[in-house]
């Protein structure tokens, strides 16, 4: 039924629940998974700042490359084959939307609890524009615990 499964990457154990299941899919329809992560753009009123808003864009995408080469290896555990990971700048609900229109993805699986900003909390959250704007199924994962 589903055969390419995206999913919303940010490190939080929301992600990572959401991951889980998705794995779980994954392997009874002999599925695979397309793991993303968000960065945040540079923005351009900090052109002067530019070589240390470099490197602290370099390390945060890093630290997202080495986030998802875990969930990566999180879903191998679980027995899903993941086909591509991706590391991409933007909003977090934008960037999912996307990606899942670039890879074809029949179903979303996002973490209602996921690591968020101030302006996030004021805006919405990534799972709800995820839902709200998707052209696919979407499956919203609960995450009750600390974190």
């Amino acid at each position: 039924m589903y055969k390419n499964i995206l999913v919303g990457i940010d490190g939080s154990p929301a992600s990572l629940k959401a991951l889980e299941k998705a794995a779980e899919i994954a392997k009874q329809f002999n599925g695979k998974l397309y793991l993303v992560m968000a960065v945040p753009p540079i923005q351009d009123f900090v052109a002067t700042m530019t070589p240390i808003i470099e490197g602290a864009m370099t390390a945060i995408e890093e630290n997202a490359r080495k986030t998802l080469e875990e969930a990566k290896k999180l879903a191998a555990e679980k027995g899903a084959a993941v086909e591509e990971v991706a590391v991409e700048t933007g909003g977090a609900g934008h960037v999912v939307l996307n990606y899942a229109e670039k890879v074809k993805a029949d179903l979303i699986v996002v973490g209602k609890r996921g690591k968020r900003s101030w302006i996030d909390k004021l805006v919405g959250s990534v799972a709800s524009d995820v839902f709200k704007h998707a052209e696919t199924d979407v499956l919203v994962v609960e995450y009750r615990g600390e974190g």
